[in-house]
């Protein structure tokens, strides 16, 4: 599991780092109020998160021309269970990308019928993921990611 990899790689590193990363949608949810999100939210933890990780990653993708938040919509960063406040040696960041960078939105047609499961896996094969912007976005976190291993 991840706590015991993670366990392994501090017997020969002095710190690790955990990067949480997974997206969220645009549409607001029942109980969000926000008329709109950013494009990224970053989650931070105030035992697993070092304050030099926000001041890195937020103006590292303002710089990028991206609207960020801080532990908002979504807080926090994954640490497993059994290292969680024990183990300080692991630092944890949650990024969260919002999928307007990176989905085309969903076509009218679909909203007005069910689609056969012809049309919905076609549509999803090749139109609803933009990979060019994708593939930016991927350089774009990777190089910035990259970057970690100076902090």
């Amino acid at each position: 599991d991840l706590a015991n990899k993670l366990r392994e790689k501090l017997l020969t590193n002095k710190l690790v780092t955990v990067v949480d990363l997974h997206s969220f949608t645009n549409q607001r949810l029942p109980g969000e109020l926000e008329e709109s999100k950013p494009d990224f939210c970053i989650g931070t933890d105030n035992a697993h998160t070092p304050p030099h990780f926000r001041a890195y990653f937020v103006p590292a993708l303002e710089d990028l021309g991206y609207q960020v938040s801080v532990n908002h919509p979504f807080s926090g960063s994954f640490v497993p269970q059994p290292l969680y406040q024990k183990e300080f040696r692991v630092r944890s960041i949650m990024l969260e990308v919002n999928k307007r960078l990176y989905m085309r939105p969903i076509p009218q047609l679909f909203l007005t019928h069910v689609p056969s499961s012809i049309e919905a896996a076609e549509y999803l094969c090749n139109s609803l993921l933009d990979h060019q912007k994708i593939t930016t976005l991927r350089k774009q976190i990777t190089s910035i990611l990259s970057g970690l291993d100076n902090l």
